[in-house]
């Protein structure tokens, strides 16, 4: 009986509580982290980080994949999920970003985007469907130009796919998020040159959107993990990472950020 007693003091304790974040490619590091620290003031929880383009994860939530939380580079494929009843509570839009233009070493130079030559090529998320590529395609027609450049885009799966292929010298331009070439900076040290922002007449309003899944196996968490990455506490995790925080009190509008 001793030994019995013994045997269940001793019993491991219950396994964590997994919950699933499905993020768009830019938030990859930065949704990491706020991973981390969540679970560090959540203990009894395990979160896991999907990155890849929104696109792709709003139509596999759609499609019912298993995740808990979203966290796309779009207001467009958020509101799709909430159109579908995919969305528990309302959407919440707490950064935004920048788009900026970068080149590879080498690459012939470039002072703005109406000097660009049709011999040279351009990367972006794919335009069609991938929100860094659209909010691109959008900055380049309010320029006049996409059917100048358009000829010349290489579209990429997402937009740390488009900034792989400059990286790679598979391309000599593109339009990528700022944020994004300040992560490639930390890691590949200066390899791509930003060579400027897209004119502030024409920067699109990237809106990240922030979610709840519906079907999540674990509302209260996914609630809790919802309002732990949208509160304003988190600002200097944020801008660390060169995202522009949104001040606007209701985050569930489209206020301007």
């Amino acid at each position: 009986m001793a030994l019995l007693l013994l045997a269940g003091c001793n019993r491991p304790d219950a396994p964590p509580r997994e919950l699933t974040i499905f993020a768009a490619a830019s938030l990859s590091e930065v949704a990491e982290d706020l991973a981390r620290s969540f679970e560090a003031d959540h203990p009894g929880y395990h979160v896991v980080v999907n990155a890849a383009a929104s696109s792709v994860l709003a139509r596999q939530i759609d499609e019912g994949a298993p995740a808990d939380v979203f966290f796309l580079a779009s207001e467009e494929w958020g509101t799709y999920l909430a159109d579908r009843e995919r969305v528990e509570g309302s959407l919440r839009r707490p950064i935004s970003n920048r788009l900026v233009v970068v080149a590879r070493p080498g690459a012939a130079a470039l002072t703005d985007l109406a000097s660009f030559s049709s011999t040279a090529s351009m990367a972006l998320a794919d335009p069609e469907h991938v929100p860094a590529g659209i909010y691109a395609r959008e900055a380049l027609t309010c320029l006049g130009i996409w059917d100048q450049i358009a000829p010349a885009v290489l579209p990429a799966l997402d937009v740390r796919a488009a900034l792989h292929a400059v990286e790679q010298s598979a391309a000599d331009f593109a339009i990528v998020y700022a944020t994004d070439v300040a992560q490639s900076n930390i890691t590949h040290s200066d390899v791509v040159q930003v060579l400027f922002p897209v004119a502030d007449s024409c920067q699109p309003a990237i809106r990240y959107t922030l979610g709840q899944v519906k079907a999540s196996a674990d509302a209260e968490g996914a609630a809790s993990l919802v309002a732990y990455m949208s509160d304003r506490s988190r600002r200097t995790l944020w801008e660390r990472y060169g995202f522009v925080v949104c001040d606007a009190a209701d985050q569930s509008v489209s206020a301007p950020c």
